[in-house]
Order: C-alpha cells, then structure tokens, then sequence
C-alpha cells in the first residue's frame, strides 16, 4: 500500500456507484451500515457519497485517500478521513475501482458549515 500527498489539495465529490466485478466483501445497506465503525464482511453501501480534500489523484496499487468534511450529502460536516481498498484500475478521468468498488469523483466546491456563536464574543 503507498500513500503521497499531492499540493495543492482538491475539494471532490466521491460517490460508490457499483461493487467491483469480484469483490472480497459484500456492499453494505445504506439502512443498516454502521458508520464510523467497522462492519465485518462488509464494504461502504452503493450511493455512499463524500466531500473533502483529496490527498492524491487515484493510482493504480495505492488507496485513495479523502480528507472528509460531508458525508452521504447530509449537508452536516461530518470530519474523517475516508480510504479506499487499494485502486485496481482507472478508467476513465473522474471514475476508479478498488478491490471492492467503483467510485465516481469529481472536483467540487468547498461547503463550511459554520454557525457563528449565539452571543457575541467579548475582546474584553
């Protein structure tokens, strides 16, 4: 497995669209996949969306690494770090396959979800 890190960052859409062809794991349920926490046998669910700073372009032999912000297009800043299984192929621009999945991605605008405090905040 290699990582690098590529500057500047790209802010990214990244959607699973499909299992690979012979995955290792079974796709989850969006209904049923506990997030944030390890799912035995199980891979990220079809539709599965994030938003964040990608750490490199997709390469063959590596993860793909996305520092996250947005998670499902909640709309809620859920912070992560998302990483692939290891890259299989990339076919086109814009799309790759891991040994479990076929994302899509592309670039995207920076979201902040940032409220500002309910009282205001004293120099004194």
């Amino acid at each position: 497995m290699t990582f690098s890190l590529t500057l500047p960052l790209r802010y990214v859409s990244v959607m699973k669209v499909d299992t690979s062809d012979v995955p290792a794991a079974e796709a989850g349920d969006l209904r049923t996949y506990y997030f944030g926490h390890i799912n035995p046998g199980r891979t990220l669910p079809i539709n599965y969306s994030l938003k964040g700073w990608l750490v490199g372009p997709p390469k063959v032999g590596a993860v793909v690494q996305v520092l996250r912000t947005l998670r499902n297009g909640a709309g809620v800043a859920v912070p992560g770090i998302f990483t692939s299984s290891p890259v299989t192929a990339v076919p086109n621009e814009g799309e790759f396959h891991t040994v479990n999945s076929k994302y899509l991605w592309k670039d995207a605008v920076p979201e902040f979800h940032w409220l500002p405090p309910a009282e205001q905040i004293s120099s004194a």
